[in-house]
């Protein structure tokens, strides 16, 4: 082996001791050099960051935020001669082996020598059914799973798009021993925060009560939940495994847990230090991507928007955009990274519920070419047992320990959302006459049915599915409310058809083209409609049932064996019968049924008088718009 003359010189080196002067004056050099480069905010060599302007700060006139601000370009760095950085680490290197401590390599040194790690922290992805961590690639890829049970939403169209934006789901961690502050950029949207609430009707009933009625236009709105700008339920929450809390559980049992994920934009530019939580570390906060930059929506064959289609493209606008991460550790070490984002399809598991009946999809972290990318394509492929996830993931295109490149937080202390509270149009006015200037509703194309699958109601036989026997009984215009039921009862304002209530006089506005009173009355041109049906649980095990499906329609004849359909987008369900929950319980749609029993069961809708005069009226009690097969039965006009 031949002699290395460096490990003698490295030997001589050990003996070598340095005056406590001497020690302390370079200690204090680095230490004022890291200062004052995070005071300047200065750009450092080497990081390949693209960050997006901060904002302005956020102060005393930031609550009438306007119109959403569009995002700047980024702006070209000026470069720091790579000869000073590489002089510095190598005194540095000198004195560390001199003095024999272990010092912090100064903010701005540029690449690092080998052997020192930049970077002791990492960016986890959330994306478990479970919403548990999501494992980076061996290669550092970090692969965000954008469809969990519990964070995807369609993006809202035109101006509440432009204003509300998109939360894409794909939620991030920064993880790392002795973390004190993180830093963060997007250069394309924004980050959002979501935290998340586990609740029961039991334990927090002013909790359920606010976060169940809920909707974009009460943004601001609420003590407990005023300073969201956007709050969501989790699907399945508890049912996963067998052995999850909520499994076997009465939907109305007020001892049921659900859980609500909250979301807090925070604009392009974020700092943990400058965040509302200080008793929170800051490895713990959980960050996602939003955007609201243009997109082409995209229609189906039928004219129709294509929900899965428009949210890929939605999500498409942050393809290319770089997410820079700076941490500072309690020593005052900092470690910068920076991942370039990309949008891509990747392959998913079809997760059964433990009731058997639901499902929810788990990323695989391969990227697949055999997407489904439409609506209509992906539940065909999903009938088969075959799904997909477009999604994004990240590379790292740099490591460094430099400071933050970025600037200072666009919105450092958040009172209130950024986020404009949704605009409804008022009901309309009723003329002198008593005669609505328009009480025709939008009837969008339904279904297309076979002759043969049309029946009437009176000929309907019972219909099995399952393990559940439905008879459908009787469908009857009504005047007002049923006997019994009061305006506090009915679910379309808290179930997200589009009602607001106002508090003082108790009247619900839907979409601004009906009013419900407080005594149930209805403006000119709908009227009530309550259909009646006899369900049987034939199973020989406790089941939930689902017990509003269905929707109403008129048919038309195309001249060959089939009807056409326009769907009226009035007919959910605003109340049932025997729901034993609050009026704001979010779980009206089910029933648990013991085996065997038999209950009967009214719906009821607000449907548009234009339809009811309809001899063609009919309802449609299996299927939907994208499924063969669909079934119906007419009523005829409802007088």
């Amino acid at each position: 082996m031949s002699h290395d003359p460096f490990d003698d010189y490295a030997a001589k080196m050990q003996e070598v001791r340095t005056p406590d002067r001497l020690r302390d004056e370079v200690l204090k050099k680095a230490a004022a050099e890291r200062q004052a480069a995070s005071a300047t905010g200065k750009v450092p060599v080497g990081s390949g960051a693209a960050c997006n302007n901060a904002r302005p700060r956020a102060g005393a006139a930031a609550s009438s935020h306007g119109e959403p601000a569009r995002k700047p370009s980024a702006r070209p760095r000026a470069k720091r001669p790579a000869i000073r950085g590489l002089a510095l680490a190598a005194c540095l290197a000198a004195l560390a082996a001199i003095v024999g401590i272990s010092l912090a390599w100064p903010q701005g040194s540029g690449s690092l020598p080998a052997g020192i790690s930049p970077t002791a922290f990492a960016v986890k992805a959330y994306g478990a059914v479970d919403d548990t961590l999501f494992p980076t690639g061996s290669n550092g890829t970090i692969v965000f799973n954008c469809e969990t049970e519990t964070q995807r939403m369609i993006p809202p169209e035109g101006d509440d798009y432009a204003n509300e934006g998109f939360y894409t789901g794909c939620v991030f961690s920064v993880e790392g021993d002795n973390i004190a502050r993180v830093q963060a950029n997007v250069s394309r949207g924004e980050l959002y925060r979501v935290t998340s609430k586990v609740w029961s009707r039991e334990s927090d009933p002013e909790f359920v009560k606010e976060v169940s009625s809920w909707k974009p236009y009460k943004i601001g709105q609420g003590e407990l939940l005023g300073k969201y700008d956007y709050v969501a339920g989790v699907l399945y929450y508890g049912t996963i495994e067998p052995g999850d809390e909520n499994v076997g559980k009465d939907r109305n049992d007020p001892s049921r847990t659900g859980k609500s994920n909250l979301y807090q934009r925070l604009g392009s530019t974020v700092d943990t230090s400058a965040m509302d939580a200080p008793e929170a570390s800051a490895s713990e906060y959980r960050f996602g991507l939003w955007t609201n930059e243009p997109f082409d929506a995209v229609e189906n064959d039928r004219g129709e928007l294509d929900g899965l289609a428009s949210m890929n493209a939605a999500l498409d606008t942050l393809d290319g955009a770089q997410l820079t991460i700076t941490v500072t550790f309690t020593d005052g070490r900092t470690a910068t990274q920076v991942v370039d984002l990309h949008a891509a399809d990747f392959k998913a598991n079809i997760i059964e519920t433990a009731d058997g009946v639901n499902h929810v999809l788990e990323l695989v972290p391969q990227i697949t070419t055999e997407a489904k990318n439409t609506t209509d394509e992906f539940w065909e492929a999903y009938n088969q047992g075959i799904a997909s996830i477009h999604t994004l993931y990240g590379t790292v295109a740099s490591e460094t320990d430099e400071p933050f490149p970025c600037g200072e937080a666009s919105y450092p202390f958040l009172t209130e959302p950024l986020t404009q509270p949704r605009k409804l149009e008022p009901p309309p006015e009723t003329s002198p006459d008593g005669v609505a200037p328009s009480s025709k509703s939008s009837v969008p194309p339904g279904p297309t049915i076979e002759r043969d699958n049309v029946t009437d109601l009176a000929s309907l036989e019972p219909y099995h599915e399952a393990n559940t026997t439905t008879t459908f009984e009787r469908v009857e215009r009504l005047d007002g409310l049923p006997e019994g039921v009061a305006v506090e009862d009915l679910i379309l304002y808290y179930e997200g058809s589009g009602g607001q209530r106002d508090e003082e006089t108790g009247t619900i506005s839907v979409r601004g083209m009906f009013s419900i009173t407080a005594d149930g009355t209805l403006s000119p041109g709908f009227s009530y409609v309550l259909l009646t049906k006899t369900v049987t649980n034939n199973s020989s095990e406790q089941s939930d049932v689902f017990l509003t499906q269905g929707f109403f329609v008129t048919l038309q004849p195309d001249g060959n064996d089939h009807y056409t359909s326009g769907r009226d987008m009035l007919s959910e369900a605003i109340w049932r019968s025997d729901h034993e929950g609050p009026a704001w319980e979010s779980h009206y749609y089910f029933q648990m049924m013991e085996p065997g029993e038999t209950r009967e069961v009214s719906v009821l809708y607000v449907i548009s008088d234009e339809m009811l005069t309809d001899p063609e009226f009919s309802f449609v009690y299996y299927g939907h718009e994208d499924m063969p097969d669909v079934l119906a039965f007419r009523i005829g006009a409802l007088e």
